[in-house]
């Protein structure tokens, strides 16, 4: 089951120029030949990595496209201090977690060497790498998703090996669920400050709970945000008992995960107990081509039974 017809366009053409504001000059004068030269298409980048004493590379749709430039040890401390602002000590907590917010939705992975002191975890602040997920805005793609949990309440888990678009196709069914075809409340807990891009419509009625954890973030908006949905991304083991506890009070979850196959997904014993005891009553398997809307695989669960939808 596709999500659309033809090829997607993205709507945030600004996203990969918001990264570009923390390059070394070489680097983004090589991106810029690169993409002149009719390598790539500046619209399908999305990711661009600096390694230190290495090539750049760009991520275009899962392959690996190598540019002209070397990111020496200078340059490298040029933008991790584009990155911190001048204070490294201000992003110690994120850094701790291996990444750094930016303004779009944008995440950067943030590689450095790991010290101990007084037997607290530190991260060095000059990289040994830094990774650009570059965040991409569609709209409309995720309408099939959303009338089957408007029609058929339930939970949905979304799964798809990494960088194949599972924040892109949650951050649509959100803002399809909470704008004006189906206009329900959706609270976002965006752990991470990537899944509310800036773009979202006016129309849509989802609160951004951010800053804490997916743990933490669902107790908090079934306190005290009376939602009719939780969406979170990237759900961990220990995230399952929430999720659970979120659909005894009535309250689907749709969430995102990593695996390569349903086998692979229904391996995990904690997402088996969560179909089993009602957390969820969707799974959904992302595949996506280059440059062309995201398939679906729909299979639902009830009463111990499976069902392609």
């Amino acid at each position: 089951m596709s999500g659309g017809d033809g090829t997607v366009s993205y709507l945030q053409p600004a996203a990969i120029s918001a990264a570009y504001k923390y390059l070394p000059q070489g680097a983004l004068f090589s991106i810029t030949e690169a993409v002149r030269e009719g390598d790539i298409r500046e619209s399908e980048i999305t990711e661009l990595r600096l390694r230190l004493n290495m090539q750049l590379s760009l991520s275009v749709d899962r392959a690996n496209v190598r540019v002209a430039f070397v990111c020496r040890k200078t340059e490298m401390e040029y933008v991790a201090n584009k990155l911190y602002g001048g204070c490294a000590y201000a992003y110690e907590h994120h850094l701790r977690e291996g990444y750094i917010p930016l303004e779009g939705g944008m995440r950067v992975a943030v590689n450095t060497a790991v010290r101990y002191t007084d037997g607290k975890l530190r991260r060095e602040p000059v990289p040994y790498s830094v990774v650009f997920r570059i965040p991409k805005h569609t709209e409309g793609q995720s309408e099939v998703l959303a009338r089957l949990i408007t029609d058929k309440p339930g939970g949905m888990l979304v799964f798809s090996p990494p960088a194949v678009g599972k924040t892109t196709v949650l951050r649509d069914l959100i803002i399809a669920l909470s704008g004006t075809e189906h206009s329900m409340r959706v609270a976002v807990i965006d752990c991470r400050c990537e899944i509310d891009d800036g773009l979202f419509p006016e129309c849509c009625l989802a609160d951004i709970v951010s800053g804490c954890g997916r743990a933490e973030g669902m107790e908090w908006a079934l306190r005290t945000l009376s939602p009719q949905i939780i969406a979170v991304d990237e759900l961990a083991a220990d995230d399952v008992p929430v999720v659970t506890a979120a659909a005894l009070c009535g309250v689907p979850v749709i969430a995102t995960a990593h695996a390569g196959s349903f086998e692979e997904m229904l391996a995990r014993r904690e997402i088996r107990d969560a179909f089993s005891c009602g957390a969820f009553s969707y799974l959904v398997g992302l595949t996506r081509k280059r440059a062309e809307a995201p398939r679906f695989e729909i299979r639902g669960y009830s009463e111990g039974r499976w069902s392609v939808c």
